[in-house]
């Protein structure tokens, strides 16, 4: 484990706030080693010292000392200007190596924990040594935000936390309540200064209007995925497709998809109109940001996962479950063709209340009605025995709260499961009770939940309970408040998908 080593930077004088945090942070964490780096540091023991007199700012110096300091005793970094509202032991107890987000664009050197020694540390060391910064940059490139990020973008020993770990909000964001999973607060104390300062020498001003430029397009292609009518209008259509084989299809979303051209489920929407189930689509675009987590529970062949792993960037995570071979396959595909394998996770098992094993039923040409267990009472088997070829296999089972054993924040659960939705949230009861699932979107249809259809809205009341409240999909995928009574009732649903929304601390 880590060790409960806390690290700060600061200058010779620091200010009150500085000092303020650095209090805070050693109140949360009484059995914690404290350790302030204030100038002037000793350069004894640390080998970029011979760099330090060429660093041409306080910012470049503290980078290179956190990194090295780290390195050598193991523990975590903080940034003077990062209030800490959580004891960090859970971090250090579950990773060998952590780093927070700030946008999902980039990892962020302001918050890091690594175990002493750690190879993603020893690599920037070495980089640094072998080729010299042009120091004359700005820090961020140099030894900052955006050094980080190139060392660590492909790296498979790293855990990058999602963004509202400690990024509730970004320098030119709105400042919101922090989530009950966030561990800490990043002030941006000064930090946006340089990044809404304008050049207008050297063609500056002609750069200006080049950004202006990029930027009124892509708030039309904005507009445009967001706008449910002007994408049914507008959407190009495909009316013929070959029957057997692959097939991939551009998405509205501007990505491409491959797909099983003999299914008969996902496949025939997605390849004539360039989406599957619109107002889900919307949601996402809606609400996911770079540096989210989404989970995809019943992924298919990613018609979600894809679009999630667009919009959380490359430093945002998207985990994908899909037990079914094929389907997880073609996802696989379409993650690395649209280059977005760096933060798509496939994981080929089934989600259910504890781990082990089940039966996974599914007609090769049904792809989107794979379910768990008998299920004989909901549409599946009626579905399946007109197709026929039916198929089965073992497949293991993993629980949310055992693949997510730390409390950090997850912004958005999907769970398509085909009746086996209850057993999802009852194997995530332990997440939703401490509301690290902002939105938790399923589908509920009494068709396809069968005789299960009552415990099904009896899982749902019970996670009301913990503190979330019920959205149904309106226009542009908005959230518009519904309750279970008309659920239950078969209305108060404009899509098959119901949203579970926390609710405000």
């Amino acid at each position: 484990m880590i060790p409960k080593i806390l690290h700060f930077t600061v200058p010779r004088e620091p200010t009150r706030p500085q000092a303020d945090a650095i209090r805070a942070a050693k109140d949360l964490h009484p059995d914690w080693q404290v350790i302030v780096w204030q100038d002037p540091v000793d350069p004894t023991g640390f080998a970029l010292a011979k760099l330090w007199p060429r660093a041409n700012s306080g910012a470049q110096l503290a980078d290179l000392i956190r990194i090295e300091a780290v390195h050598r005793h193991g523990g975590v970094y903080i940034d003077s200007d990062v209030l800490l509202r959580k004891p960090l032991d859970p971090l250090v107890e579950n990773y060998t190596f952590f780093v927070a987000s700030e946008d999902g664009v980039r990892a962020t050197n302001a918050v890091f924990g690594a175990v002493p020694r750690h190879p993603a540390l020893e690599a920037m060391i070495r980089t640094i040594e072998r080729s010299p910064p042009d120091w004359s940059l700005e820090p961020s490139i140099t030894t900052g935000p955006e050094f980080f990020s190139r060392i660590l973008k492909w790296r498979g020993d790293t855990t990058i936390l999602p963004r509202e770990t400690f990024y509730p909000h970004n320098w030119n964001e709105r400042v919101g309540s922090p989530r009950p999973c966030t561990y800490g607060v990043h002030q941006w104390a000064g930090s946006w200064k340089k990044s809404m300062a304008f050049r207008t020498t050297g063609g500056g001003l002609s750069r200006l209007g080049e950004r202006a430029r990029r930027r009124l397009v892509r708030t039309g292609l904005h507009l445009y995925r967001s706008n449910e009518s002007a994408i049914r209008f507008l959407a190009p259509r495909i009316y013929a497709y070959p029957g057997g084989g692959t097939i991939q299809r551009k998405t509205i979303h501007g990505h491409t998809i491959v797909l099983d051209a003999s299914d008969l489920s996902i496949t025939p929407e997605v390849v004539q109109n360039g989406y599957y189930e619109l107002r889900e689509e919307l949601f996402l675009r809606r609400y996911l940001r770079g540096g989210d987590y989404f989970l995809d529970v019943g992924a298919n062949v990613g018609v979600f996962a894809l679009l999630a792993a667009s919009l959380v960037g490359p430093f945002g995570r998207v985990f994908a479950f899909e037990p079914n071979p094929r389907p997880a396959e073609l996802m696989a595909k379409s993650a690395t063709m649209n280059w977005v394998h760096d933060r798509l996770t496939v994981r080929r098992v089934a989600v259910g209340r504890r781990a082990g094993t089940a039966q996974l039923r599914f007609s090769p040409v049904r792809a989107g009605d794979a379910t768990i267990g008998a299920n004989d009472s909901g549409c599946f088997a009626q579905t399946t025995e007109f197709v026929g070829n039916i198929e089965a296999m073992t497949v293991p089972v993993v629980s949310l709260d055992e693949e997510f054993p730390v409390d950090i924040p997850l912004k958005m659960l999907k769970i398509d499961a085909e009746g086996s939705e209850t057993q999802v949230l009852a194997g995530a009861r332990r997440l939703f009770a401490h509301r690290c699932i902002q939105y938790a979107m399923l589908e509920v249809v009494q068709e396809v939940a069968g005789d299960s259809w009552e415990e099904l809205l009896v899982a749902i009341e019970s996670v009301c309970e913990l503190g979330y409240q019920t959205f149904a999909l309106g226009k542009n995928g908005k959230l518009t408040a519904t309750t279970l009574q008309e659920i239950a009732h078969g209305r108060g649903l404009t899509t098959r998908m119901l949203v579970l929304g926390a609710k405000e601390s």
